[in-house]
């Protein structure tokens, strides 16, 4: 968003206004715990409520035939409605006049509902609904193991893409009428799946509500949405089951699978009856659960595929998204985002003091990143208790690792490490941010590390690698530098 204002776009971001952030780590014997982060308790003095924007945001229900001017047309008839309200956050542009909007969504009862259950006296009810749709923007990324937070976490995604089209199509409707004008007008990117339930929720309102006919709101689709994805694995690509879609969001489900099926007719048609790669390309996985490809939905419905660096792009023609590449190479662009050795007497005087940092959450989920931190502190207990070492080199984790923590690290940092294995970072910005720091970077040749020594300049990383090879007389980095990642 910053670079958008400073490069003077027009841009608007949308996503969820959490009442809890993410979690506040803490560290009990190494082991990661979380606790509610209460980010607003104290208020946002950047944050301005418009409380006269609010958007229905619908739930669950069914979905039943009506005809129209002598057409039929579906209906969806929800079971739950909660209410969008709107939160604006400005981004001014660096050296420029331009200011841009960042809206944010909070969740809130439905005021109908509300004032039914008050009116007939059940309070309970009443207050139980009202927790039922604050806890929607409660918290940021639910732990999403059991069914209720994957449910949980679904909602959280519909609710912000909802409200975000919703005012999309009332700017639109304000000053234009008719919607051959709208991807002139409009255009919308997926930063990854999170948000791509918005396909399905754009070809809704379009049939549903604006009553186009379904091959004029394809033609819409394919010219508004470009996709950018972080993903390096097939296993981080985004499924949601189709029995949990279909509960909560029934309208949608129908609408991606008539999208699938005039895909693969198509595609039929392109490779012929190849069942292997018609399988593997379709948005519906079959299996003993089946699940929608969000991943596959997004590739295959917007017009431009982005990876978040060169390497990363390259990863994305040729592993993950082989078969659409062969299929629409025009899509695919990137835009770019120990141990130690026993010493003698004479080793440790040349031996500068040191301390390693290292910093970072782990999902609540993800158990083998849990057992990482727990790890971390292990190796610390023995290197900062090690008599031989001393206070030669310390190890220090610090929980809670946010931007403010970041803003006081990363100016002191002298050397830093990002040592991803080759192939698995997407892009990496955090390295950026040491470089323009003044820090000495020891990177793989990976993500976003590549395009960052075209821009410094050949001669500025000699430069460096004199500097390490100095530093490679250290006893304590002999070990480090046997990689040879630079």
């Amino acid at each position: 968003m910053d670079s958008l204002a400073t490069l003077d776009y027009p841009a608007v971001g949308y996503g969820l206004r959490y009442q809890y952030g993410l979690f506040r780590q803490v560290i009990v014997d190494g082991f990661q715990h979380e606790q509610p982060d209460y980010w607003l308790n104290f208020g946002n003095l950047w944050d301005i409520e418009r409380i006269h924007i609010t958007y229905p945001v619908k739930f669950y229900g069914t979905v039943t035939d009506e005809f129209l001017n002598g057409e039929k047309c579906k209906v969806w008839v929800p079971g739950e409605m909660v209410e969008a309200v709107a939160y604006d956050n400005p981004i001014p542009g660096y050296g420029t006049r331009n200011t841009i909007n960042l809206r944010l969504w909070a969740a809130k009862p439905s005021d109908q509902h509300d004032m039914e259950s008050f009116n007939t006296g059940d309070y309970v009810d009443a207050v139980v609904n009202r927790q039922r749709a604050e806890s929607i923007s409660s918290i940021l990324y639910p732990d999403d193991r059991s069914y209720q937070g994957k449910e949980l976490r679904l909602k959280q995604q519909y609710f912000f893409v909802s409200a975000s089209v919703q005012d999309i199509f009332r700017r639109f409707k304000d000053t234009h009428k008719k919607f051959d004008e709208f991807p002139e007008k409009v255009a919308l990117q997926l930063n990854d799946t999170h948000p791509s339930l918005a396909i399905a929720e754009v070809m809704r309102v379009l049939l549903d509500e604006e009553h186009l006919s379904w091959h004029r709101a394809w033609d819409i689709i394919c010219k508004i949405f470009s996709f950018t994805t972080h993903t390096v694995s097939p296993e981080g690509l985004e499924k949601i089951p189709v029995d949990l879609l279909g509960n909560l969001l029934p309208r949608h489900l129908q609408i991606i699978y008539d999208i699938n099926f005039n895909f693969v007719e198509e595609l039929k048609k392109m490779i012929g009856l190849d069942y292997d790669r018609l399988t593997r390309m379709s948005i519906v996985e079959e299996g003993a659960v089946k699940n929608i490809r969000m991943a596959n939905l997004s590739v295959i419905c917007s017009h431009t595929v982005n990876g978040v660096s060169r390497l990363h792009s390259e990863l994305l023609r040729t592993k993950l998204f082989k078969d659409f590449y062969d299929l629409w190479p025009h899509k695919f662009q990137y835009k770019t985002n120990g141990v130690t050795q026993n010493m003698d007497k004479n080793d440790r005087k040349k031996v500068v003091p040191r301390v390693c940092i290292i910093g970072g959450k782990a999902a609540p989920g993800y158990e083998i990143a849990k057992k990482v931190i727990k790890l971390c502190h292990a190796v610390a207990e023995k290197i900062n208790n090690d008599n031989d070492i001393g206070d030669l080199l310390k190890l220090v984790f610090i929980p809670d690792y946010n931007v403010s923590v970041a803003e006081m690290v990363i100016p002191g940092a002298d050397l830093s490490q990002h040592l991803s294995t080759a192939g698995h970072e997407a892009s990496g910005t955090g390295s950026m941010k040491f470089l323009m720091n003044g820090c000495l970077l020891l990177a793989t040749a990976d993500g976003s590390t590549i395009e960052m020594v075209e821009e410094i300049g050949q001669d500025n990383v000699q430069k460096r690698m004199k500097l390490l090879r100095c530093a490679r007389k250290d006893p304590l980095l002999k070990f480090l530098f046997s990689f040879r990642v630079l």
